[in-house]
């Protein structure tokens, strides 16, 4: 108690606005006073931390290391006073109106079709869930910027400072071709013997099982990069072409074409599927109903799918 005792708890406004603009004017805006008077509650705010916490950058300013390490807590804490002193805080999904934008992957809207949609459609009609293409990177400014509530993906890469992130499914690949193929049995020189079409929202061929074969010392032909699992599924139905994919799209697509699945002669890593969001967001009760959404629908026992047919 005795560290608060005295302090300006609104300078911690300030403190959140500017986190999340990086502008001062912006941040001015959003807070309700002028630009001279937010620029004197930063000055206070340098005071009472004994730090600049935010300096000025060419797009506007940009935060110490100091800020960056107490601005989750900071964050966190003027959520829990707008909670606090919201007029109502009892949260009903089916009053509510509002789009969300979510950056994901093929992969996740073609599962979400069957375990997602209807239960936001039930339990949220009047709400638009806006899904973007992921390009595999976390698009970190539009999330703090709230151009994007949600990112849902695989994780490759150092989660920033600022956010959380949730592991909702795993899977594992396997292999699929048409089902009068000509390939006589799986092995290792009948995977590399013919062509491949390979899953690719970034445009860069060489994937999972690229890696794995290399240090096999050997390599197959990519004959097509797709960014659709669904054209992708076509396309191999048609030709004899190879698709490697995750479980549960191989299984969707089975259901609709003529397709059989077999078990990759190379061992590739599971794919673990996160949702990712921004700290701002994180006691906002209808983002947090949506996570809880995403997260109940796809927490099931991850089952090991053997291949139903070998060509």
């Amino acid at each position: 108690m005795r560290y608060i005792k005295g302090k300006d708890l609104n300078l911690l406004l300030i403190f959140d606005a500017l986190w999340r603009e990086r502008n001062v004017t912006a941040a001015a805006r959003v807070v309700g006073i002028s630009q001279p008077a937010l620029s004197r509650a930063l000055s206070r705010l340098r005071d009472e931390f004994g730090d600049p916490l935010f300096v000025r950058s060419s797009r506007g300013v940009t935060p110490t290391q100091r800020a960056a390490e107490i601005a989750e807590s900071i964050v966190d804490t003027v959520a829990s006073l707008h909670l606090i002193y919201s007029p109502d805080v009892h949260f009903d999904p089916a009053k509510l109106k509002r789009v969300f934008t979510l950056v994901s992957t093929d992969y996740f809207e073609s599962i979400a079709v069957e375990k997602l949609i209807p239960i936001i459609l039930r339990e949220a009609p009047n709400i638009s869930l806006n899904f973007r293409t992921s390009l595999g990177a976390i698009p970190k400014d539009a999330m703090e910027s709230g151009e994007v509530d949600l990112t849902i993906v695989g994780i490759f890469e150092k989660i920033p400072e600022g956010f959380y992130h949730q592991k909702i499914l795993e899977d594992n690949y396997r292999s699929v071709v048409r089902s009068d193929h000509p390939m006589k049995n799986i092995s290792l020189d009948s995977f590399v013997k013919y062509p491949h079409v390979l899953m690719t929202p970034s445009g860069d061929l060489h994937g999972i099982v690229d890696d794995a074969l290399s240090k096999l010392k050997r390599q197959r032909q990519i004959a097509i990069g797709s960014s659709n699992f669904l054209s992708a599924g076509w396309m191999v139905a048609k030709t004899d072409l190879i698709l490697t994919a995750p479980g549960r799209v191989i299984d969707q697509l089975k259901e609709r074409l003529p397709l059989q699945d077999f078990k990759t002669p190379v061992q590739t890593p599971r794919l673990d599927l996160y949702q990712i969001w921004h700290a701002r967001t994180n006691h906002d009760p209808a983002q947090k109903w949506l996570r809880t959404k995403i997260n109940g629908a796809f927490k099931q026992r991850l089952r090991d799918h053997p291949p139903t047919a070998q060509p």
